[in-house]
C-alpha cells in the first residue's frame, strides 16, 4: 500500500490543468441508458458459498420460466425469465428488456389469471437486481416507470375480455 504522500502526488498528477471544473448535474437517465457490465459480486464469506446468490437467482429464473399455462405463455415465460439471468451481469439492459417484454406480452398474449404471476415476479426480480447496483434516484425512476407499465397493463387487461367463449364467465 503506498503511503499518503505518494498517493497525493499520484492523484494530483491526474488532475486536469486549469481552473477546477464545476461538478456536473446528476441525471438519472445517464444511469438508465448505459449498457456497461455491472456484475453481481460474489459473497466474500464463507468461501464455499460465494456463488450462492448467483445460484439462487438462476434457480428462481428457472422456476419462473416453468409457470406458463399454455405453450405460448411458457415460451414467453422462458424468454422473460432469461432477463433475470441477464440482470446478474447487465442490470440496466435487462431492465429495459424486461420492461419491453412486459409490454409485448400484454399486447401479444395477455396473461390470464392462471399465469399472470410470472410477469410481475420477473419484473420485480430484475428491478431488485437493478436497484442493488445503480444510485437510489435512478432506482426510484426505474421503479416508477415499471409501476406505470404494470398498472397500465392491469388497466388494459381489465378493459379487454379475457376469453371469447360463450360459456366463459369473464365475457359476460
Amino acid at each position: 500500500m503506498p503511503d499518503n504522500a505518494r498517493m497525493c502526488d499520484y492523484v494530483e498528477g491526474l488532475a486536469a490543468p486549469g481552473p477546477p471544473r464545476r461538478p456536473t448535474a446528476w441525471h438519472p437517465r445517464a444511469d438508465l441508458l448505459t449498457a456497461r457490465s455491472q456484475p453481481l459480486p460474489p459473497m466474500t464469506w464463507p468461501r464455499s458459498l460465494r456463488l450462492l446468490p448467483h445460484t439462487l437467482v438462476v434457480l428462481a429464473a428457472v422456476a419462473l420460466a416453468a409457470t406458463g399455462a399454455d405453450t405460448t405463455a411458457r415460451l414467453l415465460a422462458v424468454a422473460h425469465a432469461a432477463t433475470v439471468v441477464v440482470a446478474l451481469c447487465r442490470p440496466v439492459p435487462a431492465w429495459w428488456l424486461s420492461t419491453g417484454l412486459t409490454v409485448g406480452i400484454v399486447l401479444g398474449h395477455p396473461p390470464t389469471p392462471d399465469n399472470e404471476l410470472w410477469v410481475w415476479a420477473v419484473q420485480a426480480c430484475v428491478l431488485f437486481l437493478l436497484a442493488l447496483r445503480v444510485p437510489t434516484p435512478s432506482a426510484a425512476l426505474a421503479t416508477g416507470l415499471s409501476g406505470l407499465v404494470m398498472l397500465s397493463r392491469r388497466r388494459w387487461a381489465h378493459g379487454r375480455s379475457r376469453c371469447s367463449a360463450s360459456y366463459c364467465s369473464h365475457s359476460r
